[in-house]
């Protein structure tokens, strides 16, 4: 909430505290009220917080927790669409049909009609084990990623092998402190990917090397205009990369220049509705 509302260069300011909204001085001073608001109103981890009327500021009256499906749909850039006396988003329409909101939207840009009809590559049938079978069936039998079998098709895969399940070669077994567990334990125990320790395994690397924690990096804080944030924090207030802070810090740009977003050119094919 205090990044949307008053930094400036946050991703989104220009919807919240560009347009005026403001946190209630009760939240703002005082993280333990906000913080009892919350668990007596709802609060769950998968909500996020809504404001009920767009308009307004974030303070009690006004807020509520709801689900990212549902805050999207509440989006004041929604396009709503009317098909069969029935009016919806088109991430809603999408969930309903199965086809992609990107797909949905490029038709209604360019005028189309028939907006929901299915792809022409869902069409596509294989003679296998004597049935006929669209690849969208086949991937709901196999459990192959339909692109995954759409491309094996164009490659010119006969239609047996379509669904085939490649093989993998698997570490079984590492010991690691006479401690035996397969690469799934070891990451689950540890907390580290599985391609981390796997990754790690190919570099020749062994034991507790295995499963030491990736170290933290970014934890020197760095003060612009009277703020201590690390440089992750800065780059998510400012909506810059770690790449591109780094490149300025190391130039020896300093201050407020380090989070200036940087210029970028109108794209013609963006739409806002």
């Amino acid at each position: 909430m205090k990044l949307r509302c008053y930094y400036p260069n946050a991703k989104g300011y220009k919807y919240y505290g560009g347009k005026g909204v403001i946190i209630c001085e009760e939240w703002l001073n005082d993280k333990i009220k906000f913080f009892n608001w919350a668990l007596n109103n709802g609060y769950e981890n998968n909500l996020s917080i809504d404001r009920i009327e767009s308009d307004k500021d974030y303070e009690p009256n006004n807020c509520r927790w709801i689900t990212m499906a549902e805050q999207q749909n509440n989006r004041t850039n929604n396009v709503f669409i009317e098909f069969n006396g029935e009016t919806k988003t088109i991430p809603q329409w999408s969930r309903e049909t199965g086809i992609s909101p990107h797909l949905i939207k490029n038709r209604f840009e360019n005028g189309e009609c028939d907006l929901f009809r299915e792809p022409e590559e869902f069409s596509i049938e294989v003679l296998i084990e004597g049935e006929y079978k669209s690849l969208y069936e086949l991937s709901n039998i196999s459990g192959i990623p339909y692109l995954v079998i759409y491309q094996r098709y164009r490659a010119g895969w006969e239609s047996e092998k379509l669904i085939s399940k490649l093989e993998t070669k698997e570490i079984k077994h590492i010991e690691i402190n006479g401690e035996t567990h397969t690469v799934t334990e070891w990451a689950e125990i540890s907390g580290l990917h599985r391609n981390v320790i796997l990754n790690r395994i190919k570099q020749g690397l062994e034991g507790k090397l295995l499963i030491q924690p990736i170290k933290e990096r970014n934890k020197k804080y760095i003060e612009i205009e009277g703020e201590y944030h690390t440089i992750d924090e800065w780059c998510e207030i400012a909506d810059i990369t770690y790449m591109t802070f780094n490149r300025r810090f190391k130039k020896g740009l300093r201050g407020k220049e380090l989070i200036t977003q940087p210029y970028k050119k109108d794209r013609n094919y963006k739409i806002t509705y």
